[in-house]
C-alpha cells in the first residue's frame, strides 16, 4: 500500500495547477484503483487533511483504466464527507456519459444531498441543475426518462425550468457530448 507522504502532498498542493503527468514526474509513483480508494478514504476521519480530497482526487497519478476512474468517481459521489461532489458530477457530464447506471448514481446524490447543498438554494440549485445536465448526457433514451419522471415529482419552479429545458434540448439536440472528441480524465 502507499502512503502519501508529508513530502507528496506538499508537490501536489504546490503544483496544483499541473496535470497528472507532470506530478508524475516529481513523485515518481502511481497509484492503483485500490491504492487511490484507501488513500481517499483514509482522509475521512482525518480533519486536518481533509480539505486536500479534491486536490488529491484530482492530481494524484494512477494507473487506473477508464472504468476504473468511472467506478472510483461512482463511489466517492456518493459519500457526504467531502466537498468534491460539484466536480464529480461533472465528469459523469463530460466524461462518463456511456452508461445508464450512471444515471441511478446522479439520481442518488440529488435525492440524498450532502448537508452543505440542502439548506442553501445559492449552492443547491448550481449543483441540482449539473445533476440535472449530467443525467442528459447519459445514453438515450434512459436519460430522457429519468429528467420526465423528475419532472414529475419538481416543485421548485427554479428546477422545474431547468428540467423542462434540458428535456427539450435533448429532445432537439441529443447528446452532443457524445459527438464531439473525449478528453483526458
Amino acid at each position: 500500500m502507499i502512503i502519501l507522504t508529508d513530502k507528496d502532498l506538499e508537490i501536489l498542493v504546490n503544483n496544483s495547477l499541473s496535470n497528472r503527468e507532470e506530478i508524475y514526474n516529481k513523485i515518481h509513483f502511481k497509484v492503483s484503483f485500490e491504492e487511490f480508494k484507501q488513500i481517499l478514504f483514509s482522509l475521512k476521519d482525518d480533519v486536518e487533511h481533509i480539505d486536500l480530497f479534491s486536490i488529491i482526487y484530482w492530481l494524484l497519478p494512477h494507473s487506473m483504466s477508464k472504468n476504473e476512474f468511472e467506478e472510483l468517481n461512482t463511489i466517492f459521489l456518493k459519500e457526504k464527507w467531502h466537498n468534491g461532489h460539484d466536480d464529480m458530477v461533472g465528469m459523469f457530464q463530460v466524461y462518463f456519459y456511456d452508461n445508464p447506471k450512471n444515471i441511478d448514481t446522479i439520481l442518488h446524490i440529488m435525492n440524498d444531498l450532502p448537508e452543505f447543498y440542502r439548506y442553501d438554494t445559492c449552492l443547491k440549485h448550481p449543483f441540482i441543475r449539473k445533476c440535472i445536465y449530467a443525467i442528459g448526457a447519459q445514453p438515450e433514451p434512459y436519460n430522457i426518462q429519468a429528467l420526465e419522471a423528475l419532472l414529475e415529482k419538481e416543485t421548485e419552479e427554479e428546477l422545474i425550468e431547468y428540467l423542462e429545458e434540458q428535456i427539450e434540448t435533448r429532445k432537439t439536440d441529443g447528446r452532443w457530448e457524445a459527438r464531439r472528441p473525449r478528453s483526458d480524465y
